[in-house]
């Protein structure tokens, strides 16, 4: 595949990218390295007229993008590749459930995009990502816990597995649980630093099955 220089100022970024936040630190450092040893892997690109004029938008490599903004360059290594909407949104959805560090509801709604608007069978995208099938359900699952909850995990009182059990219950039912044993008042008087499973899976049964 050939690699082009194409002016940044012809390139957008697209609103089919499932990730939509960026850690301006990361960019900064990576915008060191290629400062330092070049860009190692060109970003992918496909012809789309955007908004202000831009020829481009990108497929893959929106950090590597972003980084030589921030080195104020006027191109950046590309390859150019023909892909209609689905295609291009699959390329994406992929390349960022393969990162590392990728925040696990930024990947729930990833993965969920890929299966109902890409239409990727789950055994395809477990196979894809070489994880399990149940992996890959239990993530798209996670797309119906609420605020609440993400509330909570982001604050650290709560884990990713606490949130997978409590996603399999209505909103009804979470709000439910989060009135009867979540509240400020409930967390203040745990007895325990990290909640076991054992006793979220009873705080579910007493006070939501049980209220059925």
């Amino acid at each position: 595949m050939q690699v082009k220089n194409i002016k940044l100022s012809e390139i957008a970024p697209s609103p089919l990218n499932p990730r939509k936040t960026f850690d301006e630190e990361a960019i900064k450092e990576l915008a060191q390295s290629i400062d330092q040893n070049g860009l190692i892997q060109a970003i992918t690109l496909r012809k789309k007229k955007g908004e202000n004029g831009e020829k481009y938008e990108i497929v893959c490599g929106e950090c590597r993008y972003r980084a030589h903004i921030y080195l104020g360059r006027e191109t950046i290594e590309a390859v150019i590749k023909d892909l209609d909407d689905k295609q291009a949104f699959v390329v994406m959805a992929i390349e960022n459930l393969q990162r590392t560090n990728i925040d696990p509801l930024e990947e729930a709604a990833a993965l969920k995009h890929l299966y109902s608007k890409g239409e990727v069978p789950v055994k395809e995208i477990a196979k894809l990502l070489g994880k399990s099938t149940s992996f890959v359900v239990n993530r798209i699952q996670l797309n119906n816990i609420t605020k609440e909850f993400v509330a909570l995990l982001r604050d650290g009182t709560l884990n990713l597995i606490h949130l997978q059990e409590i996603a399999k219950l209505t909103h009804e039912q979470q709000t439910t649980l989060w009135e009867q044993c979540f509240q400020p008042a409930n967390i203040e008087q745990w007895t325990f630093k990290t909640l076991k499973m054992e006793q979220l899976k009873e705080w579910i049964d007493v006070n939501v099955m049980g209220a059925l």
